[in-house]
C-alpha cells in the first residue's frame, strides 16, 4: 500500500497534541474554470478510507471534482490505512490503545479544516460525508457557528441524532432502545480496528491469498 503514488498530487500529514498522524491527500483542480470556488473537503466512512473516493480502479469522485476545477482533500481518519505512527511499536501501541468516534469529531475533522486552510489559504471550505463521515460532519457541527464550513454534503449517512429519539411503544416497562444502547456504545466505546486482526487472523490460516488481503486493507 504506497499512498504516495497514485492519482493523488500530494500527501500532506499533520499531526495533533497528542502526536496522532493523519493524511490528507490532495488532488488540484485540472482548470482553472472554478478556482475561485471553496477547497472540498472528503470524509470517507465506517471501515472506508481515502481510497473510497479514489478506487485504484475506476471512477473515483476525489478525481473527478479536481478534473471539474475544484481543489480537493480526502482526510484519512486517525486509525485508517497511513493515518497511524510510523514505527512498528508505535503503531502497536495507537491499535492497542484504539481511538474514539468523539476523537474524530474533536479532533480530526476541526484539524483537517484547519490544515486546509493552512495550505490554500480559503476562508471557507465545502465538505462532503460518505456514510459514517457525513454523521461527524453533522454532528461536529450541530449547534456550533463554524464560519470556515460553507455546506456540508452527506452520501449515505444517518443522523445520529435520531437514534436517541424513543418511540412512546418502546418506553415500555421491560423494552430497551437497542439505538440508544448502540449510540452510546459507538461514541465512548474505543473504535478498535476489528477489520486488520481479521484479516491476519485470516492470513494467518492460508484462507485468503496475500494479494487479496492486501487489495481488502487497501480500500
Amino acid at each position: 500500500m504506497d499512498d504516495l503514488a497514485g492519482d493523488h498530487d500530494q500527501v500532506h500529514r499533520f499531526e495533533d497534541q497528542d502526536g496522532w498522524p493523519r493524511n490528507l491527500y490532495e488532488y488540484r483542480p485540472a482548470n482553472a474554470s472554478c478556482r475561485a470556488a471553496p477547497p472540498v473537503l472528503l470524509v470517507h466512512g465506517n471501515g472506508c478510507r481515502y481510497r473510497v473516493f479514489a478506487p485504484a480502479e475506476g471512477p473515483g469522485l476525489a478525481p473527478f471534482l479536481a478534473r471539474q476545477g475544484l481543489h480537493v482533500f480526502a482526510l484519512e481518519l486517525r486509525g485508517r490505512g497511513a493515518s497511524l505512527p510510523e514505527g512498528r511499536a508505535a503503531r502497536m501501541r495507537a491499535l492497542l490503545r484504539g481511538w474514539s468516534v468523539q476523537e474524530f469529531m474533536e479532533r480530526d475533522l476541526p484539524e483537517a479544516i484547519q490544515e486546509i486552510h493552512r495550505i490554500t489559504g480559503a476562508k471557507q471550505i465545502d465538505c462532503i460525508g460518505h456514510s459514517l463521515g457525513g454523521m461527524l460532519l453533522i454532528e461536529s457541527l450541530r449547534g456550533v457557528v463554524d464560519g470556515r464550513v460553507r455546506r456540508v454534503v452527506t452520501v449515505g449517512s444517518g443522523d445520529a441524532q435520531a437514534m436517541l429519539s424513543r418511540d412512546k411503544d418502546r418506553s415500555a416497562k421491560g423494552q430497551v432502545d437497542v439505538a440508544t444502547v448502540l449510540l452510546a456504545m459507538t461514541l465512548l466505546v474505543p473504535y478498535l480496528p476489528i477489520h486488520w486482526a481479521f484479516s491476519l487472523a485470516a492470513r494467518r490460516q492460508g484462507r485468503i491469498p496475500d494479494a487479496l488481503l492486501m487489495g481488502l486493507l487497501d480500500q
